[in-house]
């Protein structure tokens, strides 16, 4: 980042600016060490708030390409616009991002209004899954403050915390 390191930092503090309730979300999983279902709930947060600030347009063309299944964008769709647009770090097929958006989306739902059983994480997923939505936001953040892809690859590829949930 060091050819580029003053847009970098501009950027992130445009960024830092106008989203400060992500990152206050962020230092607070950082600080208190929440335990895995509300980290999991604050990283979807984080990503549905990115989603509807930065990520808008996308997210309508994913809803649109899934056949407008609701009345309006889903949370899956803006958790499948976000995973794709970062999907190179780990070479994830559309197949697959639609599949852990669902699964993300669907286990949200689940823990926030308990309405269907079948959605529900295992202890497993609900260990697994924040860690690689900590990294999808973190690629995400870097690829929109613009560091450069080949250096955000290299640096969240192959996460031993979630390499055998994707």
């Amino acid at each position: 980042i060091n050819n580029n390191f003053l847009a970098i930092y501009e950027n992130f503090n445009i960024l830092l600016e106008k989203s400060l309730p992500i990152f206050d979300i962020y230092l607070d999983i950082l600080k208190y060490k929440p335990s895995d279902l509300n980290r999991f709930l604050n990283y979807t947060q984080i990503l549905e708030y990115i989603s509807k600030n930065y990520d808008s347009q996308n997210a309508n063309n994913v809803w649109v390409k899934n056949g407008k299944p609701s009345g309006k964008v889903t949370l899956s769709d803006r958790i499948e616009s976000i995973i794709g647009q970062v999907a190179y770090v780990w070479s994830l097929n559309s197949k697959k991002i639609y599949k852990l958006s669902r699964k993300i989306a669907d286990g949200r739902n689940y823990y926030n209004h308990h309405t269907d059983e079948t959605k529900r994480l295992t202890n497993d997923e609900l260990f697994r899954i924040p860690y690689f939505l900590e990294d999808v936001i973190l690629a995400y953040i870097y690829h929109y403050i613009g560091v450069d892809n080949t250096l955000i690859k290299s640096s969240l590829n192959y996460n031993i915390y979630y390499d055998k949930f994707i």
